[in-house]
């Protein structure tokens, strides 16, 4: 009898173990997928170009011109079943209707940002919540077997900055758990396209939306992809192993220009009211993070040789590797990402997707970022927190090279929403699971 409750613990046990680890592979995988993506004729990844010049991403993550452009020849943008293939512009009106990638979808960037409460205090750049994510689900006409492409307008293609939104809305697609095969970012853009193939057009595709078919129906949430307040607190104390917080902001060293990261006065403005002229309480930056200036993540490409960047791409894959390695960061370590509102350092995020091959390995985005933990000052040095409040950040124990702007005369933003007692520091995603979990009928 003994024996027998011993065999039964112990498949009980195993039956806990398996539960947990699909769990986390749902988690970091975002949603997996066992749908086949369309044949690249590079592969089958799509991340090389068939002619040598890039190096070939492990990750899967970008892909080419000439990758595209086999899909679109192939019908495949638009179509319906497996295989299919729907292109995302994440760029203005008027760039869009100056010329796009066939079949391509205009996307404006204001679609991807919401202003949420993760607890203390509100910010306007985070995450979209998931009755927002239904909305761009149904009326793009998402399902189970779509790859999304990503890219941006050939206009701005010649400054790292086209990436940030396009970046931005990989981020967001993999929140919300979008198997990390189905997503992609085309290297270079629509100049690259423009470029290798010409074909832009001012056509605008006829999209059939999805019926009410939301995110819930097809994706296992990937929120762990989102580093929440507490999670950044819990970081600078010194209570998560193998992590390392990078700054994306870059430095220049004190005294140079101004940088939020080197305690410069005054760097972090317009976090709310973009054109007030407003300061965050301090500058300065997370306890232990390492600065990294984003732009170095990408190479100029100059197609006619006349000195000016045509249009900038992700470096080769060990290139990148070895820029995260020469700040300290490997493959034991959880890189934790943050900038001034999130979208930066989307974009890092996005390169570690590319050069990491395995699915469930986590890299963070710090949602909130300085715009929010440079607001989570006391009163006492010109913040809007009681001055016992546990969720401040202005501190050395958890802040270096503090610099509080109120030192240097300037006005302090006050944030829409205060709440200097929550108990969370994770509002957000609790939010976001409680929705997820509550299946559509």
């Amino acid at each position: 009898m003994q024996e027998e409750l011993f065999k039964a613990g112990k498949i009980f046990l195993m039956l806990i173990f398996l539960a947990l680890f699909l769990s986390f592979q749902g988690c970091g995988g975002g949603g997996g997928s066992s749908d086949p993506i369309p044949d690249t004729g590079d592969g089958g990844d799509g991340s090389g170009d068939g002619d040598g010049d890039v190096d070939i991403y492990s990750g899967g993550v970008l892909i080419t011109a000439e990758t595209l452009k086999g899909w679109v020849d192939a019908g495949k943008v638009n179509g319906t079943g497996e295989g299919r293939v729907v292109i995302l512009d994440v760029t203005s009106s008027t760039d869009y209707n100056a010329g796009h990638i066939p079949g391509a979808i205009l996307v404006n960037a204001s679609e991807l940002y919401k202003t949420r409460n993760d607890g203390v205090i509100s910010n306007y750049n985070e995450v979209l919540d998931g009755p927002a994510m239904d909305v761009l689900v149904d009326k793009w006409g998402l399902d189970e077997y779509t790859t999304i492409v990503f890219t941006s307008a050939t206009s701005t293609a010649g400054d790292a900055n086209a990436y940030l939104s396009t970046a931005r809305a990989y981020y967001t697609f993999r929140y919300w758990g979008f198997a990390k095969d189905k997503l992609k970012i085309l290297n270079g853009l629509n100049a690259a396209y423009s470029e290798e193939y010409g074909g832009l057009t001012t056509e605008v595709p006829v999209i059939v939306p999805a019926d009410n078919f939301g995110i819930r129906r097809f994706t296992n949430f990937g929120g762990c992809f989102r580093a929440s307040l507490k999670d950044m607190i819990d970081l600078a104390d010194g209570k998560i192993a193998n992590a390392l917080a990078i700054d994306a902001r870059g430095s220049d060293g004190p005294g140079g220009t101004a940088y939020s990261y080197d305690g410069d006065y005054k760097a972090t403005s317009g976090v709310f009211s973009p054109l007030s002229g407003d300061y965050v309480a301090f500058e300065g930056h997370i306890k232990g993070a390492a600065a990294l200036s984003w732009t170095a993540l990408f190479e100029t490409i100059d197609t006619d040789g006349d000195g000016t960047a045509d249009y900038r791409r992700y470096l080769p894959e060990a290139d990148l590797k070895s820029i995260f390695n020469g700040i300290g960061l490997d493959a034991a370590k959880t890189a934790y990402v943050y900038c001034r509102s999130g979208v930066i350092a989307s974009s890092v995020l996005a390169a570690l997707e590319a050069i990491n091959s395995d699915p469930n390995i986590k890299h963070k985005n710090y949602d909130g970022s300085w715009s929010e933990w440079g607001q989570l000052a006391g009163k006492e040095n010109g913040g809007y927190l009681e001055n016992d409040s546990p969720w401040r950040t202005d501190m050395p124990s958890r802040t270096e090279n503090i610099a509080f702007n109120k030192d240097a005369g300037a006005l302090i933003e006050e944030p829409d929403t205060v709440d200097s007692d929550d108990p969370s520091g994770n509002r957000i995603e609790e939010y976001d699971v409680d929705y997820f979990d509550t299946k559509p009928t």
